[in-house]
């Protein structure tokens, strides 16, 4: 293989990551995820970089846990340091980002945040654990065009709140994302009522937006998001016609 591949980028990157993360210097992990994101962009960063090396050093005991805690935390500092230095933000009202009640884990919405962030697009990223009622009195006070909602295990990725949530927001696309809804809620791609149509199903060479509407109405809980190019997809301004291109990467 050539040297400078992107497999050879990959693989280096993940390694010094993982050297800093197995030395549990937070730091440097923080330092290292906003040197590879400015170099690599905030989607490569995630998808070819941190995602496999989370799900590589998934610890089994107290060590592997301190060493995976150190590798999250410090991409988490990472991350927050780039959304302060990547692309010119729009108006944060647009996308409304949110762990689910009692999910602790949403890693992966601090990624988005900053890839939108990356093309010029802004959100509200409330955290993690939000309980649905916040959530729901947030989006009426925001009126976001997209909601997406986080959870990490199907104990937190419940279906009826999703819907209910949905249905009180009819004006805003609403989206599981990460794999705790991956039994209770289609993929994108999936038809709801006919309504999705496949990602990266070309039309005149334009995707069609995730969850448009038939006849005007948008289907509640269409979806969930698989990767972090399918939720930058979902959460483009209603209109956009720029393409992102569905990465095969589980979105973690």
């Amino acid at each position: 293989m050539r040297i400078g591949a992107p497999w050879d980028t990959d693989h280096s990157d993940r390694t010094r990551l993982a050297a800093a993360a197995g030395e549990l210097d937070t730091d440097r992990v923080a330092v290292l995820t906003v040197t590879i994101g400015r170099r690599r962009g905030v989607v490569a960063l995630w998808e070819r970089v941190c995602v496999p090396l989370l799900r590589e050093l998934r610890g089994s005991d107290g060590v592997g846990v301190a060493v995976e805690h150190a590798l999250s935390e410090g991409i988490r500092a990472g991350l927050d340091r780039l959304a302060r230095t990547v692309g010119r933000p729009g108006a944060p009202a647009g996308v409304l980002l949110a762990g689910a009640d009692e999910e602790a884990h949403c890693l992966a919405l601090h990624a988005l945040r900053v890839a939108l962030r990356e093309r010029g697009q802004g959100s509200l990223f409330l955290g993690a654990a939000v309980p649905w009622p916040a959530l729901r009195g947030a989006a009426r006070r925001i009126r976001p065009h997209t909601v997406v909602v986080w959870a990490q295990t199907t104990r937190t990725g419940r279906r009826p709140p999703l819907d209910a949530l949905a249905a009180d927001c009819r004006w805003a696309r609403v989206y599981g994302a990460g794999p705790g809804w991956s039994t209770v809620v289609p993929p994108v791609g999936s038809a709801v009522d006919g309504a999705i149509p496949p990602v990266g199903s070309a039309v005149d060479g334009a995707i069609p937006p995730v969850g448009s509407a038939v006849d005007g109405v948008l289907p509640p809980a269409s979806a969930w998001l698989s990767s972090l190019p399918v939720a930058l997809l979902a959460c483009r301004v209603p209109g956009d016609v720029n393409h992102i291109r569905n990465e095969t990467v589980p979105y973690r």
